[in-house]
């Protein structure tokens, strides 16, 4: 499968917000030149009664999601009419689905058969016990095999209600590339490049974790052979040279970096907010099981609290566009 047969896939509910959605997805799909998925996925009824037998009403309960199918695609063409027929009017494939099952699994599970370039969803912020269970972005987003950009609803790209005869939306203008010292910071940045390329302003940030965070001041005075001043400042001169090798190896301004020491969550959410971001772009740390559940990576603790759309870049061999520009 080439990069040109592997769609963006846009994964929505049937209600306002997913005409904003949709509408950055296809201008994505237009600036890449790739087919459009737009997917709505509808839970089976026995999900909801899990320990009761549906069997003997196999029948009737085909035909009670027949009905709820064609009514969730009656809504949502009436809702992306333009946008579909603009995209067809511009000679990119555009297709429209019901599907049935559970969301995260669904739309993953299509993301690899077809290949995905990137999937793009709908960002809720949560928090407390919603934050612990988790919402349907962040779930997909534990074993998405391909990128994803998820759209806050407090953007303009989300709330921006397009015309019935286009599907143009403004370009991010205001871009965050958050980055670490690790091998997927190159990956990161050349993805960043698609968006930085039409932004007004863009900052790469790489926050450095104190060592005393990790290892308490009160004990480091103790051994003598170790000086903690010293081995801060190596690890904040390895970092700065390894990322303005990979910024310059992506074809971007290395007087954009900063390197600021704190804690990384509460730092990149910062920086955020004081340049008025509308887009982070950052890679995924991906972890174990319990750690997705409740302490959460990076990315996923930016999720919970982004005044803006995120686009994650994936971290994995087993994604197809793992290595190579989305431009």
């Amino acid at each position: 499968m080439t990069a040109a047969d592997s769609p963006i896939i846009v994964a929505v509910e049937a209600n306002d917000e997913s005409r904003g959605i949709v509408t950055r997805a296809a201008r994505l799909a237009a600036q890449h030149q790739v087919p459009l998925h737009i997917i709505n996925v509808l839970p089976p009824i026995a999900e909801a009664y899990a320990d009761l037998n549906f069997t003997p009403f196999s029948e009737h309960t085909y035909q009670l999601f027949e009905a709820q199918r064609q009514k969730q695609l009656e809504t949502l063409h009436a809702q992306l009419g333009g946008i579909t027929q603009a995209m067809e009017a511009a000679d990119i494939n555009c297709d429209l689905q019901v599907l049935e099952g559970i969301p995260e699994q669904v739309i993953n599970q299509h993301a690899r058969e077809t290949g995905a370039l990137m999937i793009v969803m709908g960002l809720h912020n949560h928090h407390g016990l919603s934050r612990l269970l988790g919402s349907t972005t962040a779930n997909v987003l534990n074993h998405a095999p391909c990128d994803m950009l998820a759209v806050h609803p407090a953007t303009d790209a989300a709330n921006r209600i397009a015309t019935d005869s286009t599907m143009e939306t403004a370009p991010h203008k205001h871009v965050l590339v958050a980055v670490d010292a690790s091998s997927h910071c190159a990956t990161v940045l050349v993805r960043a490049t698609t968006f930085v390329s039409e932004a007004e302003q863009y900052v790469i940030l790489s926050v450095i974790q104190p060592l005393t965070t990790i290892y308490a001041a009160s004990h480091a005075g103790k051994s003598e052979n170790l000086n903690f001043n010293q081995i801060q400042g190596e690890i904040e001169q390895q970092c700065r040279q390894h990322v303005t090798t990979a910024t310059a190896n992506a074809g971007l301004d290395t007087h954009r970096i900063r390197l600021p020491l704190g804690d990384v969550k509460p730092q990149i959410l910062a920086e955020a907010q004081d340049m008025q971001a509308d887009l982070i772009v950052m890679g995924t740390n991906a972890r174990g099981l319990m750690a997705r559940l409740l302490l959460g990576s990076t990315t996923r603790g930016i999720l919970d609290r982004s005044p803006c759309d995120v686009y994650v870049v994936h971290n994995g061999a087993d994604g197809e566009h793992a290595d190579e520009s989305i431009r």
